[in-house]
């Protein structure tokens, strides 16, 4: 990593893609076990899933897609985030989220719509963090949260 006039500057070695494929499913079995899912198959129908996943480089997005045999849009908001600003070390998470949480690229893409999804973020030393994640709108409560929010704008003001 060298910090450059235009940025920082890193190339990812072949091997990086290569450790996550062969992890990444190993990582998603012990995510959902800690939440008390045992089922050693639930993760692997990922359709009802949403994704949230760092786009560390095409050859991860890819290499991702095809060990967990992933519909094309499952990682739109990814790809699209890597195409529009690159792999911006960890912020990129936060901009892939915002992505599928507000501006879902098809309308035939519902995974903005599911309760569960899962995030994985790649970091240093080549480490997954797999985190589950859970969507409260899509159980009908948006207005509990709405209220929430005009609660504390209410106390800021």
């Amino acid at each position: 990593m060298q910090v450059t006039g235009s940025g920082i500057d890193f190339n990812l070695s072949i091997q990086v893609w290569s450790l996550i494929k062969d992890n990444i499913q190993q990582s998603l079995l012990e995510s959902f076990q800690s939440i008390g899912n045992t089922d050693p198959d639930y993760w692997k129908n990922l359709f009802h899933l949403f994704q949230v996943v760092h786009p560390g480089g095409h050859a991860i997005l890819d290499n991702i897609e095809g060990k967990l045999k992933l519909q094309p849009l499952k990682l739109a908001a990814s790809h699209q985030v890597l195409r529009q600003f690159g792999n911006m070390s960890g912020a990129t998470i936060a901009f892939v989220l915002d992505k599928l949480c507000h501006h879902p690229e098809k309308e035939e893409d519902e995974s903005h719509k599911a309760e569960w999804g899962v995030m994985l973020v790649f970091g240093p030393g080549i480490t997954i963090e797999t985190i589950v994640l859970r969507n409260p709108l899509a159980r009908g409560q948006a207005k509990l949260i709405t209220t929430f929010q005009e609660k504390n704008a209410n106390q800021i003001i």
